[in-house]
């Protein structure tokens, strides 16, 4: 199963969701060995996966103060961050809590938003193929 059925086993109204962005996280989350329902659960939270209108970055990626645009280095530059942030912090929790608020482990600034992440990414895993 694709990221695309994962989302419309969710969300049966994503049907029709354009799949680029998609693909763009499906290979970054392979690049960079991350768990692909954690590096998608990072960009919905970020954008819906691109179906937030008027959305800046597909994972809220800036780079210098300015939002990268394109899909496909956005969800590159996240997944990067966050094997880095994993290795660094130990836990996937802590990863996307350093992701959220500048690279500090576990701060408390990112947790809330740490917790939205890693439920998300619980329901995806359950329609993601092991």
């Amino acid at each position: 199963m694709t990221l695309a059925a994962a989302l419309l086993a969710l969300w049966p109204w994503l049907a029709g969701v354009p799949v680029e962005p998609l693909r763009a996280v499906e290979i970054a989350a392979a690049d960079f060995a991350v768990p692909l329902d954690v590096l998608a659960a990072v960009c919905w939270q970020e954008s819906r996966l691109s179906l937030a209108p008027r959305y800046a970055s597909l994972c809220g990626v800036r780079v210098g103060h300015r939002y990268v645009r394109d899909d496909g280095q956005s969800a590159t530059i996240a997944a990067r961050t966050l094997a880095r942030a994993h290795a660094r912090c130990g836990t996937w929790l802590r990863a996307v809590a350093a992701y959220r608020a500048d690279g500090h482990c576990g701060a408390a600034a990112g947790l809330p938003y740490a917790a939205r992440v890693v439920a998300l990414a619980a329901r995806l895993r359950r329609h993601l193929p092991r």
